[in-house]
């Protein structure tokens, strides 16, 4: 784990690097003009791209037109750091939501996004950390790099039946996560899409997946899987690490490469189902129990990895709790949670 820490670093460093906001053609436009707190930037075509929000509405309705001119996007940090922001509706003329566009709203608990909209930018909702749902709709094509990480009360995510690429970290860090489904139009689960979601507890993974990417899934404590996807080729390195709760997964014969570290840190009784003669038959060889689903034979592991799930559980034992000697507390030291008497 310890050589996984500086790739992950990078990865997360990467991410923060200042992008320019995604467009489909670079187009100027013909001025700039404040209405009712919306900023906006209109364009010969007769559109409009909301650039900053100056008004103080909590609950915040985006309208279709300003100045007679169809608002088709939410610009780059429109309403980035407004933290008095609880709720926002975004109608269907909105087609992009631009780079952390509503990063940093903290007190954010409730998008209505509209039916038009097709791409949501980096960091676009970035450390909402009260958003609790994302109803996506079919629209939409495609999620930026950490669009919703750190959205840590994110239960509720829907992602429509049209999207087709996800960003690295989209969802990182949403610990109030539990199951999500993965529409049959994405290919590739990217590099910490789901990274720490220690509450994630279930994820449909359609036929149609080639890549899990690095440290995809890694730390997702409670994750269940029972198969991976029939065209699944690559899973890459810390995709599954310390997935403790995985006990028996069906693997098909499409695998053809798979990181060392790819399960490290799960538990010894995690079983691969799977063909004689597999590629991930000899992966598992000696670590991790295989079953052969043609033959019925079970091939118990040798030498499980008990040593890197001792230290995790040693990591989530000081992250949850908080120790007097002798006395053991909930982290926030308001529930008791063992004592010896």
């Amino acid at each position: 784990m310890k050589k996984a820490l500086p790739v992950l670093l990078a990865l997360c460093l990467a991410c923060c690097l200042c992008v320019p906001a995604f467009a489909e053609e670079d187009v100027q436009p013909l001025g700039e003009k404040t209405e009712n707190g919306f900023t906006y930037a209109y364009f010969a075509d007769g559109t409009a791209v909301i650039t900053r929000y100056k008004g103080a509405a909590v609950n915040c309705d985006i309208p279709e037109k300003l100045g007679g001119n169809t608002v088709t996007a939410i610009g780059e940090g429109a309403f980035s750091g407004k933290r008095f922001l609880r709720s926002v509706t975004i109608p269907d003329t909105v087609e992009r939501i631009e780079n952390e566009a509503f990063g940093n709203c903290l007190e954010l608990k409730h998008i209505s996004f509209g039916n038009g909209l097709r791409e949501i930018g980096w960091s676009a909702f970035y450390s909402d950390y009260a958003l609790e749902e994302a109803i996506l709709p079919d629209s939409l094509e495609k999620i930026g790099k950490q669009a919703f990480h750190f959205c840590h009360k994110l239960r509720n995510v829907s992602l429509g039946n049209s999207l087709n690429a996800i960003g690295t970290v989209a969802f990182g860090c949403c610990f109030s996560l539990r199951e999500i489904t993965i529409p049959p139009t994405v290919t590739e689960i990217p590099a910490g899409a789901f990274l720490y979601c220690y509450r994630l507890e279930k994820v449909n993974l359609p036929d149609g997946i080639v890549k899990i990417g690095q440290a995809a899934f890694q730390d997702c404590i409670r994750l269940k899987l029972d198969r991976l996807p029939a065209s699944l080729e690559t899973i890459e390195a810390q995709a599954f690490s310390c997935c403790f709760s995985l006990r028996e997964v069906e693997v098909p014969d499409s695998v053809r490469s798979v990181d060392s570290s790819a399960f490290s840190g799960c538990l010894s009784t995690l079983t691969f189902v799977t063909t004689k003669g597999s590629y991930i038959e000899n992966y598992a060889e000696g670590t991790f129990t295989v079953r052969y689903t043609d033959t019925g034979e079970t091939i118990p592991m040798k030498n499980g990895m008990m040593h890197d799930v001792i230290q995790k559980l040693m990591f989530y034992a000081n992250l949850f709790f908080y120790e007097i000697p002798g006395i053991l507390f909930s982290k926030t030291v308001i529930t008791l949670s063992l004592f010896p008497w």
